[in-house]
């Protein structure tokens, strides 16, 4: 919950993903929603940006039955993030 305020809102809707909160809104199920800042892009006549939140970056962790760790990070590449890190 740390995008929003939730005590700003007098309903919460929780969705698994932004994508799915972008298809509602254009759908009209929902007139507010936290999505990618692309959506309103991709669909001026529809959406509008009215807060910027910033730049969300989340980890993803892979649970499995066998360990997989030997000395080194197992990761997928970012590519976005080349253009920013040094």
């Amino acid at each position: 919950m740390g995008y929003i305020d939730p005590k700003a809102w007098n309903k919460l809707n929780f969705e698994t993903t932004k994508p799915v909160v972008e298809k509602k809104l254009l759908e009209g199920v929902y007139d507010a929603g936290v999505a990618y800042s692309r959506s309103a892009l991709e669909h001026p006549d529809k959406l509008e940006i009215v807060r910027e939140i910033g730049e969300v970056v989340t980890t993803w962790l892979l649970y499995g039955p066998r360990p997989r760790y030997s000395d080194t990070i197992i990761a997928s590449p970012y590519p976005e993030l080349h253009d920013v890190l040094p």
